[in-house]
């Protein structure tokens, strides 16, 4: 749970193995409520801390499954909206797009358009705007953003926004980036969601389509790109599951070598596979029939091999194959190969001789791949890699020096920086008409005629209708009790001394804000009363959050194979063995889980079994003693410490010391560990270097904590 959000509110009363170029752009830094039993038994206490790090990621894998109604109303549309930091809204309703706009293409979810040429900037310059296809007719007795259309089209619209904002892939210069959200108006009470893309200079079947003069190095380095892009989305195991050149589109670079780039689009049926696998057939493999592996298309995997989740990716692994055949050897065009091996070898290398604009070096590299990918057993298929692809040709050489800079993809102009539009300071920027659409969608709750808001939604509203004053108080205290009610554990962390601030009684008994206070507690929250709780309850409620992560918000807490592996010496081992020593995009090992956790059984089995270094450290510099500060564990601290870990790292490029999280340990150990850790080489001097960053509105970045 965040403190960002309890603590804003309150203080409103008062006033692995990568290819080179992945590597690169996985060392950046990236952004990867229950009700308590009345005894307060930990066994029994359901924390969103357990089982997930991060409300979105949870989102995500419940909606690519499709295990989830998410996005299926404005309020759900907000709340995932509130959690990416995606510039918005922009509301097209003066001009709206059947005025401003032309339409340029259509699919069976979308309706992309760009705008006209207009004088003076509109701030949508270099962007196609998506809506999602809705009737534009409805009954005049039913609020459209309550028919069944507007929320199956949300939901629609969810696959594809989930995925776009995936904090790492938003700034792979090979996924299509994600500008801002905003609602067009085609009538004046009818707001259908839309999202500003940036605009490409065509999908790839219309580049490689006859007429366009296309060379076999520009084809080559596209190849590249979309191997760049899987790979990405693979490292993050998500599937593609629709790859072919109709998803991918062509843009134009200043560079006279590398004249142009290939990005990913098209995520509507991704599937994320961090579920676990008993969730997940064959058949949640869709993918355009020309497409797909053969296996896929004719369903007789069986003939090779049990389904495993996992198989999906050599499934990609096959569209991404005929896909670069098609490239070079039929425009784009679906390419008809035999089923069987022998054949289809050959039909691969005379379809490549016959075209003589090939260079022999990169014809040869071609074959040995594409032989590899459209191979007839799934199983030995490698996964889409640039290296996979990697020729000794001038045209690899210019395409890598341009991959690895300029990864890191600066704002939009007129946009916030997501890092800096999450959480409170997403919902005290909230545009009117949509608060506005939000209580109309609670009214009609109230009535039974719409689905409930979820709790992060209405502690969001109750937090922008505090800039309402002197007027806002009722609705605050409504929003903020619902929320409390309904669950949602950031809400009833402050519930009582919103309460209590306004001299108002609560509608709760003692015993039941005890337990909230409790819950609270345990997911993070550290500004409850003191008279709230028991010293002996309130410090069973922070080894809790402790055992959790504590304030740690690193990707791997989304993982619950390695959070279960960590808690295990053998298999913290064996994972290590099997995996690998990384565990998450932002270079994490199974050692900083482990110590995350407070695992000392485990750290010393990393330490002894694995030879894992001590002072291995993560892209921000982060050691395994640095994340059990994180977390407050002193007994893995102590032991760290003896194996000689090195006190005086700090962060980059916040420069944050082991010392800065004391006050996450027990009480009675601050002290002494304190000690330890000066002895150790920590600086008492260590200065915080707060990150602030050009779209940021002037504010710092925040810790988000997610669990």
């Amino acid at each position: 749970m965040s403190d960002d959000e309890s603590f804003d509110l309150l203080s409103s009363l008062d006033n692995g193995d990568l290819s080179p170029s992945l590597r690169d752009w996985a060392s950046g830094t990236a952004d990867s409520y229950d009700v308590v039993d009345l005894d307060l038994d930990l066994d029994s206490l359901s924390l969103s801390s357990v089982h997930s790090s991060d409300l979105l990621e949870a989102a995500i894998t419940a909606t690519r499954n499709g295990e989830s109604a998410i996005l299926s109303t404005v309020s759900q549309f907000a709340g995932i909206l509130s959690q990416t930091g995606i510039h918005g809204p922009r509301l097209l309703k003066a001009l709206n797009l059947a005025t401003r706009a032309t339409k340029i293409g259509a699919g069976s979810q979308f309706t992309v358009f760009k705008e006209k040429s207009h004088e003076g900037y509109t701030g949508n310059e270099g962007l196609v705007i998506k809506r999602v296809n809705v009737p534009l007719s409805r009954k005049a007795a039913q609020r459209f953003a309550d028919t069944p259309d507007y929320r199956l089209q949300l939901r629609t619209l969810g696959l594809e926004l989930l995925a776009l904002c995936n904090p790492s892939l938003r700034r792979h210069p090979n996924i299509v980036r994600l500008i801002a959200w905003g609602y067009d108006y085609p009538f004046a009470d009818m707001p259908v969601p839309v999202l500003f893309v940036e605009a490409a200079l065509m999908p790839l079947t219309d580049f490689l389509a006859v007429g366009n003069d296309c060379s076999s190095e520009v084809k080559y380095q596209l190849s590249l790109d979309i191997a760049n892009g899987i790979e990405a989305l693979h490292h993050l195991r998500i599937v593609h599951g629709d790859l072919k050149p109709e998803n991918v589109l062509v843009f134009g670079m200043e560079s006279e070598k590398v004249p142009f780039r290939a990005k990913l689009s098209d995520f509507g049926v991704c599937i994320d596979l961090e579920a676990s696998d008993s969730r997940l057939t064959m058949s949640d493999y869709r993918g355009t029939p020309a497409w797909l592996a053969p296996e896929v298309a004719n369903d007789d995997l069986a003939r090779f091999c049990p389904f495993k989740p996992d198989l999906m990716f050599r499934f990609d692994a096959y569209s991404f194959g005929l896909t670069v055949l098609s490239m070079f050897v039929n425009r784009g065009e679906p390419v008809d190969l035999d089923e069987t091996l022998e054949n289809a070898s050959e039909e691969i290398s005379d379809m490549l001789y016959e075209r003589e604009d090939i260079p022999s070096a990169l014809r040869m590299e071609l074959r040995k791949a594409l032989l590899k990918l459209l191979a007839e057993d799934p199983r030995n298929r490698p996964l889409p890699t640039s290296q996979l692809l990697k020729a000794d040709t001038p045209a690899y050489a210019s395409w890598l020096s341009i991959a690895k800079i300029g990864s890191e993809s600066a704002p939009y102009v007129g946009t916030l920086d997501p890092m800096y539009n999450k959480g409170p300071l997403f919902w005290y920027r909230l545009d009117s008409s949509v608060l506005s659409e939000l209580e109309a969608q609670y009214m009609a709750a109230k009535q039974g005629a719409s689905a409930e808001i979820p709790g992060d939604v209405l502690l969001g509203m109750a937090q922008t209708v505090t800039g309402a004053k002197p007027s806002y108080l009722d609705r605050l205290l409504l929003y903020v009790t619902d929320a409390a009610k309904g669950g949602y554990s950031p809400a009833r962390a402050v519930y009582a001394q919103i309460m209590a601030a306004h001299d108002l009684s609560p509608e709760f008994d003692a015993k039941v804000l005890e337990e909230w206070t409790f819950q609270a507690v345990a997911e993070g929250y550290l500004f409850g009363p003191p008279c709230a709780l028991t010293n002996e309850k309130r410090e069973q409620a922070k080894s809790t959050f402790r055992r959790n992560g504590g304030l740690c918000a690193d990707p791997f807490l989304g993982k619950q194979t390695v959070v279960d592996a960590a808690r295990s010496p053998q298999k913290a081992v064996k994972w290590k063995v099997e995996h690998g020593l990384i565990v998450d995009q932002k270079g994490n090992t199974i050692l900083h889980v482990a110590a995350v956790l407070g695992e000392l059984d485990t750290v010393q089995a990393l330490l002894d079994e694995a030879n894992i270094a001590v002072n291995v450290s993560n892209d921000s510099g982060e050691t395994p003693l640095y994340k059990a500060c994180q977390a407050g564990h002193a007994s893995v601290i102590q032991y760290l410490l003896q194996r000689k870990a090195d006190a005086s790292r700090t962060t980059q490029p916040a420069r944050l010391s082991p010392l800065h999280w004391l006050f996450m340990l027990p009480d009675e150990a601050i002290h002494l560990i304190a000690e330890q850790l000066v002895a150790a080489g920590a600086d008492v001097n260590a200065v915080i270097r707060p990150v602030v960053g050009e779209n940021s509105g002037g504010f710092p970045e925040r810790i988000q904590i997610v669990h």
